[in-house]
């Protein structure tokens, strides 16, 4: 149970497992697909090169800008 401090870039060669917290001050870049097995949690703007998909339901609170076309596959609801 000790801090482990990299000043430099750091490459790993297999798993890089974390059983609590890590912080991330910079953020990360992922070149391959990366898969999130709970709940993520983002607190600013979340952005995508390029498609986004959520598998379950997803909560858009105050809406959504589309800049290009749209393809709603199933029934869209709309109230309000």
């Amino acid at each position: 149970s000790s801090t482990l401090n990299v000043t430099g870039a750091s490459v790993l060669g297999d798993t890089l497992s974390v059983a609590n917290l890590a912080t991330l001050s910079g953020g990360f870049v992922s070149v391959g697909s990366s898969t999130v097995t709970a709940s993520l949690n983002v607190s600013g703007p979340l952005s995508a090169s390029s498609t986004l998909t959520v598998a379950g339901l997803a909560h858009l609170d105050t809406g959504f800008i589309s800049k290009a076309s749209s393809t709603l596959v199933g029934s869209l609801n709309l109230s309000g």
